[in-house]
């Protein structure tokens, strides 16, 4: 039996579900574990290990820019405001999974899932578990006119405008 224990968000729950119920059925391995592990606790974990990485490219990003606007602040004090907005912004899951590489977040996971429940998630297997209603209007719009483009002949191609609408 899947017990899970969450915070995330639904897909997050719903893929993971999915993909445990799939391992269930197929009896790929009976000893290993069920999933019960509070999703949202352990995506904050894997995270941590990327912490240093991420304020790392967020503090230099933050000294090009006041570099660049010639702030004349000093690097120390343009460091230590980029911290102190960091550590804020790492307290909570949703705002950290919108900073961490999630190409290396998603890795840091399957290896998880791997290694404790002998299951693996694919992006393919991820992407397919949303739901239309789930997915940004402006995803949707672009994925549009790259499907447009993408049915046009190779000289036809000029190129593409995307322009995202403002959230109301």
């Amino acid at each position: 039996m899947i017990q899970i224990v969450s915070n995330g968000s639904e897909n997050e729950l719903k893929t993971l579900r999915a993909q445990l119920a799939f391992r269930e059925r197929q009896l790929i391995d009976p000893s290993s574990p069920s999933f019960s592990e509070d999703i949202s606790a352990l995506l904050m974990q894997l995270a941590d290990g990327l912490k240093n990485q991420v304020q790392a490219r967020i503090v230099a990003s933050r000294q090009q820019f006041e570099r660049d606007s010639k702030s004349g602040l000093h690097a120390v004090t343009i460091s230590e405001a980029a911290m102190n907005e960091f550590d804020k912004t790492w307290e909570s899951v949703e705002n950290r999974m919108k900073i961490v590489p999630g190409k290396e977040l998603f890795s840091a996971l399957n290896t998880h899932l791997q290694l404790k429940y002998k299951i693996s998630l694919s992006p393919i297997f991820v992407v397919e578990s949303f739901l239309r209603d789930e997915i940004s209007p402006q995803i949707v719009e672009l994925l549009r006119k790259l499907d447009g483009i993408r049915k046009e002949d190779a000289p036809d191609q000029t190129s593409l405008e995307f322009t995202p609408s403002m959230p109301e």
